[in-house]
């Protein structure tokens, strides 16, 4: 297992160069690289979509302040849930290299918003202890996360589910209410 940007992770899935997925948003499920894959239908997590900021003054009182307020916003490059989340309401961002290089640029003063996952930021934040954490200024969505198999894995289908049924209720994840 390895993590990779969603794009790219959704792409290595379709051409088969990965086996599978552990944790994808069933929210794109009908679009055309999903047709492909077998979904599993167990939660195994749920995240949220937010936005951050360097301030732990910064108000956002719902999403429509990001249309209605001029903001420099950042989102990672490959990084599907929040890419969707700016087409859909045509928001501009800054398409970022790495979640560390925003964070870097969000406490520069050089952003002022970064949208990301609440399962992105802490992962990002245990691998580089020196970066300052972020405030959670507002939550845009939330999901659930589903395994997903490729094709070529369907006789694993039901053995998986089954397994993941016995062993997922005891060790379910939470990132909904992770706190920074």
């Amino acid at each position: 297992m390895s993590y990779v940007p969603s794009l790219r992770g959704i792409s290595g899935l379709v051409s088969a160069k990965a086996d599978g997925s552990c944790g994808r948003s069933a929210q794109l499920e009908n679009t055309h690289p999903y047709k492909n894959l077998i979904h599993i239908n167990v939660v195994v997590a749920q995240s949220e979509l937010s936005v951050w900021s360097s301030s732990p003054t910064y108000k956002l009182t719902s999403k429509e302040d990001l249309f209605n307020l001029d903001h420099k916003i950042g989102i990672v490059r490959g990084a599907s849930r929040p890419k969707h989340f700016i087409d859909m309401y045509g928001l501009a961002a800054t398409e970022l290299t790495s979640l560390t290089v925003g964070l870097k640029m969000l406490h520069a003063g050089r952003l002022d918003l970064i949208i990301a996952s609440t399962i992105t930021i802490p992962t990002v934040l245990e691998d580089e202890p020196n970066l300052i954490k972020p405030h959670k200024v507002l939550t845009l969505e939330q999901a659930d996360l589903y395994p997903y198999l490729t094709q070529e894995h369907r006789d694993l289908e039901t053995s998986f589910t089954k397994k993941l049924h016995e062993f997922w209720p005891t060790h379910y994840i939470e990132f909904t209410n992770f706190q920074i």
